[in-house]
């Protein structure tokens, strides 16, 4: 066989490859692109800290509660109040974690306050108290995909993240 014959039957079968991977991506979704929907009615809110710091969110662009740059406030502002924590402000992030364990997804309020005080834990502790370091991560987890509508509510990233906050309480007691 020649050598010309042999690049092209290379050729051809790297085109047959491409051309099978191309199917299979359409045929499992992956080569979908999803159109970004901006109909939302929802306005715009704060989470509010005891210190009467606040996060502004705007939901004007998005069918989700918040964006990724909303939750990036979020997580900013919780870090800059992560400087000043004290026992009154660490208590109340985790009895408001404890104590909405079965609410995180009642209204965009709770899940804006659970991420608050999730990230706030978690900047505040890190590398000083793992125990409130995990919870605060696994608090912020739980709560940031269903806010921005990468996941639902009952998903089983969520249902894990759930029981891991459940045995970070239980770590606490």
């Amino acid at each position: 066989m020649s050598k010309g014959k042999k690049v092209g039957i290379i050729i051809a079968i790297i085109a047959i490859i491409f051309v099978i991977i191309y199917i299979i991506a359409i045929a499992t979704g992956a080569a979908k692109i999803q159109p970004k929907e901006s109909s939302s009615t929802i306005e715009a809110s704060s989470v509010q800290s005891e210190d009467n710091s606040s996060v502004s969110v705007d939901n004007s662009t998005t069918n989700a509660y918040g964006t990724s740059q909303d939750v990036d406030n979020i997580a900013l502002q919780a870090k800059e109040d992560a400087a000043n924590i004290d026992e009154v402000k660490t208590n109340e992030a985790i009895n408001y974690i404890k104590d909405n364990y079965n609410n995180y997804f009642a209204s965009k309020e709770v899940m804006e306050q659970t991420m608050y005080y999730g990230y706030l834990l978690e900047y505040a502790y890190q590398g000083t108290n793992i125990n409130y370091a995990n919870l605060g991560q696994d608090a912020y987890q739980v709560v940031k995909y269903v806010y921005r509508g990468a996941e639902s509510a009952d998903s089983q990233s969520v249902k894990a993240n759930l029981e891991q906050i459940q045995k970070d309480l239980d770590a606490l007691e």
